[in-house]
């Protein structure tokens, strides 16, 4: 319902959430300074990384987005600093409805989506598809010393995208009885793109100039099963056992082409295919007087398959990586309120095992693990408008298929990344204070959090032959803290403002030489002004400012910028036309130097942030159209999954 999502992703709706940081140079994650953030899916996790994942779902797929600073036992344990769960629209009704989406934007780009529920008797069905193609460019200087040999080089890359995502999603409930309930879904999704960036180099001391144009193709391929039986053992959703299973498959085609000074100089072919298996139950059980148990069971497997065939001027190298990890937990935790008090006990199992091949070497990467993960949670109502609460759980942040795999797609003539098979988890301990006060017109919702986490995963650079290599090695602690705080007020029936302020430090002690700031930090403050004149037309006019940052090895200046969304009903308030321009005053401007001890960049990121975007929404119904009880049947929210 955010107007600055109006004919967005999911990706640009993340930008809107002040607890979330977004790189704008490659859109990955963070919560809270940390990167290890579990993306989920109607609970369930994706085989694809987060930036691809996020790219291909529709923003006006979600009902809503959960930020899970501090998760309970429930959640599986992985995710350091936190669980951001897309809860995807599932309408259960009685009748027939639905609705159509177009936009257009300026990059240039357009979309185009529909869906239609029906309710027939005891059977719900839903299906959507959905279509859009995407086109944007990128502009990044860079000047780069190599301390080795003090080398100076002038670099300005030039990049364009331009891709495609089709998709289409059905589902069927069956509500056998008021005690059972059967549903079936199944998605499938095409996400593919061609990126060309066409980078300059400039070397100051000789004079050379070497043009370097990287043509790669991106095919994901993903296909998710999912079967959910719910069996009630007393009216409503007091006493009942879930039952669900689900199977996220996907198939990746990564093809790549250097070509340097008009020669080919690397030929690169890497396929993969991933898979996730995920089978839980739980029981949730509430007693007389209140008290809630919930107990679950939850196992996954993970497998991936990857092949990298590369062509170069000496020979062809084939590479291969297999993997498959299996974990199975089990969690139980007991909830009990009194009129003040509120007290959430958990305490979460998981058995880990893993074992891979890396170019036919058997048990390359072999581990197993069994880890306890316990959580605490403590409301206290002290009055009608002020509440207090206090979290605490222990996490674990395994190693991700992007940090272990050793095989990589090339997408900079400049930089690779090699993963590591050798890393071990890194654990954290999350405490979390929080505040919430209302009164008249006002609200104040604000927490106070400290992390320590220990044997961090850390990113080693180094450089050979011109060529930033990243790697990955673990080693040392870090310790955070950190503040959030919203405020918003309803000035009068037409405008309401809020204001949100985050920032965060960090003070790390990694076991290896390769950094340069122990002392880490950011922050940020958000404002949002929302007027509405009539009952048809509301705006909204948002203020980012992201203060300077620093991190292991980087800094980043200071940025901000302006969004504007309008909103105005239309055909009887059946249809909105939406019209938001992001980026008003070109502002969004990424700016950041990177130190190594082999490499020291001063970046430059200007992105085709500046887009103006036309929607059209339209809702159509026929017959009696009326909600069933939405909470008789929630399988997007069960507990066990995740």
């Amino acid at each position: 319902s955010d107007l600055q999502t109006a004919g967005g992703t999911v990706i640009e709706a993340f930008e809107q959430l002040p607890e979330l940081e977004i790189d704008p140079t490659t859109q990955n994650i963070s919560l809270r300074g940390g990167s290890n953030v579990r993306i989920l899916v109607n609970g369930k996790p994706s085989p694809l990384n987060n930036t691809d994942l996020l790219d291909q779902i529709d923003a006006d797929q979600v009902e809503k987005v959960e930020i899970i600073t501090s998760p309970s036992a429930k959640y599986q344990a992985d995710g350091a600093t936190g669980i951001v769960n897309i809860i995807l629209k599932d309408q259960v009704i009685k009748g027939l409805a639905g609705s159509v989406n177009i936009e257009g934007r300026t990059n240039p780009a357009y979309g185009v989506s529909g869906n239609v529920t029906g309710g027939f008797g005891k059977i719900n069905v839903q299906a959507r598809a959905g279509y859009r193609d995407t086109y944007s460019i990128s502009k990044t200087s860079n000047d780069r010393i190599l301390n080795a040999n003090t080398t100076l080089q002038e670099i300005a890359t030039r990049r364009e995208f331009d891709g495609t995502v089709k998709n289409l999603n059905l589902k069927a409930d069956w509500f056998i009885n008021k005690k059972n309930d059967l549903s079936i879904g199944f998605s499938s999704t095409d996400n593919e793109h061609f990126i060309l960036p066409v980078t300059t180099i400039k070397d100051i001391n000789s004079g050379d100039i070497t043009i370097n144009e990287l043509e790669s193709y991106h095919l994901h391929e993903t296909k998710v099963y999912n079967l959910n039986y719910r069996k009630r053992f007393a009216e409503g959703e007091r006493r009942y056992v879930d039952f669900d299973i689900t199977l996220n498959d996907n198939d990746n085609i990564l093809p790549s082409e250097a070509i340097e000074n008009g020669s080919t100089v690397l030929d690169n072919d890497l396929f993969y295919d991933n898979a996730i298996l995920n089978v839980a139950s739980d029981l949730y059980w509430t007693f007389e007087g209140g008290a809630k148990l919930e107990v679950g069971f939850l196992y996954t497997l993970k497998s991936i398959d990857n092949l990298e065939i590369s062509a170069v001027s000496d020979g062809t190298n084939v590479l291969s990586y297999r993997y498959d990890e299996n974990t199975y937990a089990t969690y139980v935790i007991f909830n009990q309120k009194w009129d003040r008090l509120g007290v959430q006990i958990g305490l979460r199992s998981e058995y880990f095992i893993s074992d891979g091949t890396v170019n036919n070497e058997v048990n390359a990467i072999e581990r197993e693990f069994w880890n306890i993960f316990p959580s605490l949670h403590l409301s206290f109502k002290k009055s009608d408008k002020l509440n207090y609460s206090f979290g605490y759980n222990r996490r674990i942040s395994r190693p991700s298929f992007y940090s272990l795999n050793p095989l990589t797609s090339i997408n900079n003539p400049l930089f690779r990344r090699v993963g590591n098979p050798g890393l071990t988890p890194s654990f954290t301990d999350n405490i979390e204070l929080g505040l919430r006060y209302n009164i008249d017109a006002i609200s104040v919702n604000s927490s106070l959090y400290y992390r320590r986490s220990s044997d961090i995963i850390n990113r080693l650079f180094e450089v050979q032959d011109q060529l930033t290599i990243m790697q990955f090695a673990n080693g040392g602690d870090d310790h955070t803290i950190g503040v959030e705080s919203t405020v918003s007020k309803d000035i009068n029936s037409k405008i309401s403002l809020s204001v949100t302020g985050t920032g965060y430090y960090k003070y790390a002690n990694p076991q290896i030489l390769d950094f340069f700031y122990e002392d880490q930090y950011n922050y940020q403050f958000r404002s949002k002004l929302s007027f509405s004149p009539s009952k048809k037309l509301s705006t909204d006019i948002q203020w980012n400012y992201f203060g300077s940052g620093r991190g292991l090895n980087t800094t980043s200046e200071a940025f901000n910028f302006v969004n504007i969304a309008m909103r105005y009903k239309v055909l009887n308030s059946k249809g909105t036309l939406s019209l938001r321009f992001s980026d008003v005053f070109r502002g969004n401007i990424y700016e950041n130097q990177r130190k190594s001890n082999d490499v020291m960049e001063n970046m430059r990121w200007l992105g085709q942030t500046r887009i103006a975007i036309l929607s059209f929404n339209y809702r159509f119904s026929k017959g009696k159209v009326k909600k069933r009880n939405q909470t008789s049947k929630n399988y997007n929210e069960s507990g066990a999954l995740e």
